[in-house]
């Protein structure tokens, strides 16, 4: 009961002298300002991170774009699984030779459950589609698309 009633005289003064916003309501307009500066320094570094891995970068003529697919949506789950149970891990992980349609499948319908669980739950649990997002977004450059 005293924290409460600290917290609310603390509260009620700072909005007397200024110092706390009184409406927490914020314009979509300054929200887009304050997180451009961001978005410009990611951008820079995307750019400056192709550049200089142009030479790592594997054409199209060494593997075709359905081979890419593959590859990124197994390689989704496997990192996915290595993240749960860390075993095995190496430093560079070689392509298969050949590429096992039902692995594949199944690996595509984990990605797309878990996507579309994450919109699903978008209202209530926010964080579940961040966190997953942000997961693909951060394993996108290692996926070879």
């Amino acid at each position: 009961m005293f924290f409460r009633r600290t917290f609310t005289i603390a509260d009620a003064s700072e909005q007397e002298a200024g110092l706390a916003p009184v409406s927490p309501r914020v314009s979509l307009a300054r929200l887009a300002a304050e997180k451009l500066p961001m978005i410009v320094l990611s951008a820079v570094s995307s750019v400056l991170t192709i550049w200089a891995q142009s030479r790592a970068v594997v054409s199209l003529a060494y593997m075709s774009f359905a081979e890419r697919l593959c590859n990124a949506v197994y390689s989704y789950n496997h990192y996915l699984a290595k993240m749960i149970w860390p075993s095995k891990l190496v430093v560079f992980c070689p392509l298969p030779q050949v590429w096992v349609i039902w692995q594949v499948a199944t690996a595509g319908l984990v990605v797309i459950g878990l996507s579309v669980a994450a919109v699903w739950q978008v209202r209530k649990r926010p964080y579940l589609a961040t966190g997953w997002f942000w997961f693909l977004g951060h394993w996108c450059p290692s996926s070879a698309l």
